[in-house]
């Protein structure tokens, strides 16, 4: 049986390329985000005493029968003892708590011009320290400069974690496997002691100049490494309930926390690039333009917007004159949808035909026309 789910309904982009219409290829200047140095660093380890109760945590229990259990159910109860063998941290999601100026964050001991919010991460201008920290000896060969990046004293923290234990639970001189885990409640969070607070050092943070007033600046975000010593499971019940029963709201994880926050940098600068590539051909919202394109592609006639080249897979792909037959070559396209009477053929001779194009009664399309 196939228990493959069916990953075209599942999973993938849901862009229609061939809803879109494109120019012929062509350069053009555009401004992309170059990323100039990627890095990342961790900070000394938090330890956390903890003890997980059902307010804070949801525990999930799942004990299954070895080849050692002579009995239906082996089952568990509060005698039972339970070995870890594995225990796995995972954190879902680290929240600072506190804030961060412009003085928690240097660049070779300068401090960074400011400090602003976007799309989650921290962005750290530059502009008035890049020329404080530039080594000639780098800008003369347009490279850019190592620097040492500090971040001090950032936090508080939040982090929102997964438990994983597994091992053996015994009950009764019987042995049977368990998988345990512990998440944190919905809607809550486990809070680090507000005075731990995390330094981030990186010692090769590559900083470029400012080209055309535009600086670079500096983007980090955080994340964090878990783990947890010496775990212990019990389970518990309340005195009304007999027999004690193995319920996943009874059971208590018993450790030590270890969080290493992280930091992950990167510097970019908009820079300009020169691209060959097909663009989009958009009409200006609210123009006659767009309404003409619109029409035609209601009606089913030729579009005056329509693609010299397409993206998707169900555009119908515009004929290309042989090399023996092609025509027009670099001649505008006139009005009537012929080519100009200076056009010329492969061969040299002039068209003088406008009205049926220059390419004769076998040739469908010019090669400097954009329909067919």
């Amino acid at each position: 049986m196939n228990m493959m789910p069916n990953l075209g309904s599942r999973c993938g982009t849901s862009i229609d390329q061939d809803a879109l219409e494109f120019s012929a290829s062509k350069s053009n200047l555009i401004y992309l985000d170059k990323v100039f140095s990627y890095n990342k660093g961790e900070s000394c380890p938090i330890l956390l005493p903890l003890t997980t109760t059902a307010e804070t945590y949801t525990a999930t229990l799942n004990v299954t029968e070895n080849s050692g259990c002579c009995c239906n159910s082996c089952g568990a109860d509060c005698s039972s003892t339970f070995t870890v063998n594995n225990a796995v941290v995972l954190v879902e999601q680290v929240l600072l708590t506190g804030t961060i100026s412009p003085e928690d964050v240097t660049v070779n001991g300068i401090t960074v011009d400011d400090i602003t919010t976007e799309n989650g991460q921290y962005v750290a201008a530059t502009a008035n320290l890049i020329s404080q920290i530039q080594r000639t000896c780098c800008t003369d060969f347009g490279l850019p400069t190592k620097t040492f990046f500090l971040a001090s004293n950032i936090g508080p923290w939040s982090i929102r974690i997964r438990i994983i234990l597994e091992g053996v639970i015994s009950t009764n001189g019987r042995n049977s496997c368990f998988r345990a885990e512990f998440t944190n409640a919905t809607g809550t969070f486990q809070a680090l002691p507000a005075t731990s607070t995390s330094n981030f050092a990186i010692s090769k943070l590559s900083l470029p100049c400012s080209v055309n007033n535009t600086a670079p600046t500096i983007r980090f975000q955080f994340g964090a490494k878990a783990q947890i010593l010496n775990p212990v499971l019990t389970l518990t019940t309340p005195a009304a309930e007999e027999p004690c029963t193995a319920l996943a709201s009874n059971l208590v994880l018993n450790g030590t926390l270890v969080i290493s926050p992280t930091i992950s940098t990167e510097v970019v600068r908009k820079s300009l690039f020169c691209i060959t590539a097909c663009e989009a051909m958009l009409p200006c919202d609210g123009t006659f333009a767009a309404l003409t394109a619109a029409q035609a592609d209601e009606d089913d006639t030729t579009n005056p917007f329509a693609p010299d080249c397409s993206c998707g897979q169900n555009h119908t792909p515009i004929p290309v004159p042989s090399n023996n037959g092609g025509c027009c070559q670099n001649t505008a396209v006139s009005n009537n949808g012929g080519c100009g009477e200076a056009a010329t053929d492969c061969h040299g001779v002039a068209s003088t035909n406008e009205n049926s194009g220059c390419c004769g009664s076998n040739m469908t399309h010019c090669n400097s026309c954009m329909h067919l």
